[in-house]
């Protein structure tokens, strides 16, 4: 929504990579430890699916009707397919393409589970250097299709694994000997994409990051990764992530660059404004209707 710098210096393109990278390898992570912890896929999908289908439909029934989209693009949106070739997401839907590689996971992930239990979440490690290899013969170095993305959620998948293995401590010691911020360096490099090959690296990169930082003595934690601010963006990301594409189009988006540009404050304080109440009063009563659910299942 804003240039990040000189054009040729490409921040625009660069700083999307890092950012997704590390939410695909925590989600990964967490989705991950949570099966294990509490290994009921009826309990995982119903909790998954309140959190994520209300307010994304929500938005589906708004600006697909208001886009003027076919309605041939209305079921792979709701099913979120749209970013499988024929790619059919649309100018005010292309953010989706996320939202998309998530929740074919979840479903992916889940039918793994409940056909093979526990150990079958093994293959995920192997699945993610298979789909890395793959990027690497294909050269795409990033990509919006799952098959070309989803290794850096299966990175997340085996930091999950590893720690939770019984050689947890020997890998959360190694892992805590590793300076956080060299790691985000590397993640920094593996994201540039005129870096070539290393973007082949960014999903292990990612899982270092955060293998990094999550079990560091207390005397050596980074605070500012602790901190109020950071909390209230968690809560309020998942709208501020669906909703703004809403402040991007119409009286927000003239010809005019430099009115453009002196119009973005606006649509960011409404983009945080629109994710704070759906935070507050809409996608809370969806989260709370799954934790009923998982409370009546015994949960």
């Amino acid at each position: 929504m804003l240039p990040l710098g000189p054009k040729p210096y490409r921040m625009n393109e660069a700083v999307p990579q890092i950012g997704m990278c590390l939410f695909f390898v925590l989600s990964g992570y967490l989705i991950t430890m949570t099966l294990l912890k509490r290994p009921s896929v009826s309990e995982f999908l119903i909790r998954r699916l309140c959190r994520i289908l209300p307010l994304a439909w929500l938005f589906l029934a708004v600006v697909l009707p208001l886009s003027r989209a076919p309605s041939s693009l209305y079921r792979a949106h709701f099913l979120f397919y749209a970013n499988i070739p024929p790619i059919r997401l649309t100018g005010w839907t292309g953010h989706f393409w996320s939202l998309c590689v998530e929740v074919q996971f979840y479903v992916g992930v889940a039918i793994l589970f409940r056909l093979a239990g526990r150990k079958s979440l093994w293959v995920l490690p192997f699945l993610a250097l298979a789909v890395s290899a793959f990027r690497a013969w294909n050269g795409d170095f990033a990509s919006i299709v799952t098959y070309h993305r989803i290794d850096e959620i299966f990175a997340g998948a085996t930091l999950a694994l590893v720690c939770a293995c019984p050689l947890a401590a020997r890998v959360k010691g190694m892992l805590n000997r590793i300076p956080p911020y060299a790691a985000m360096a590397l993640l920094v490099i593996c994201c540039h994409p005129s870096l070539g090959m290393v973007n082949y690296v960014r999903p292990y990169a990612g899982m270092l990051t955060v293998g990094s930082t999550l079990w560091r003595p207390s005397g050596q934690r980074i605070a500012w990764l602790e901190s109020r601010v950071l909390r209230y963006l968690a809560e309020i990301s998942y709208g501020l992530y669906v909703l703004h594409p809403l402040t991007m189009h119409g009286w927000f988006d003239p010809a005019n660059k430099v009115v453009k540009y002196l119009r973005r404050p606006v649509g960011f304080a409404l983009s945080f404004a629109g994710a704070h109440l759906s935070a507050r009063f809409y996608e809370s009563r969806w989260i709370a209707l799954g934790k009923r659910y998982r409370a009546d299942m015994g949960g």
